[in-house]
């Protein structure tokens, strides 16, 4: 068995991902939404996506402790992952004034670019069938309904309801 190997940047990622967890998981604690009169409950999902979150923080931090010397780990793109926490944070941030629909027509596209991914036929397939898809598994599976434009809306209008 080869001697521990610190990995600092898969400590540093880990510790922040889940002070970022812990952050979060903070604004959606029970009794925020008391009274409420919804079908599920709206803080359902974040909870199940922040778990899910911590849990890849988690398996980071351990990672990075415990790596083992002469043990190769990818190196972080650095400059990926931060051209995706700044879409998030535009994504987050467009909800209210331009809506669900709208802000993932343009995430998408913008993430798989910045990811290096180029098949403009696959981006459009996979935009076109996520946003709608996200759309509907929110606001019929969760009884959630995003902000903005929705599928609804869209159905009202081409159908003259």
């Amino acid at each position: 068995m080869g001697a521990v190997q610190r990995d600092h940047e898969s400590i540093i990622g880990g510790v922040a991902v889940l002070g970022l967890s812990a952050l979060l998981y903070s604004q959606v604690m029970p009794g925020q939404f008391d009274g409420v009169a919804l079908a599920r409950n709206p803080m359902t999902v974040p909870r199940f996506l922040l778990a899910l979150f911590a849990l890849g923080g988690a398996y980071l931090l351990v990672r990075g402790l415990v790596s083992r010397a002469g043990t190769t780990w990818p190196a972080v793109a650095w400059r990926k992952v931060l051209a995706i926490a700044v879409l998030a944070a535009a994504y987050f941030w467009a909800f209210d004034p331009i809506g669900f629909i709208p802000a993932t027509l343009v995430l998408l596209p913008l993430a798989f670019l910045s990811l290096g991914y180029r098949n403009p036929l696959v981006i459009a397939a996979v935009t076109l069938i996520t946003a709608p898809l996200l759309w509907y598994v929110f606001a019929e599976g969760f009884s959630i309904r995003p902000p903005g434009f929705g599928m609804d809306d869209l159905l009202r209008a081409l159908g003259g309801m």
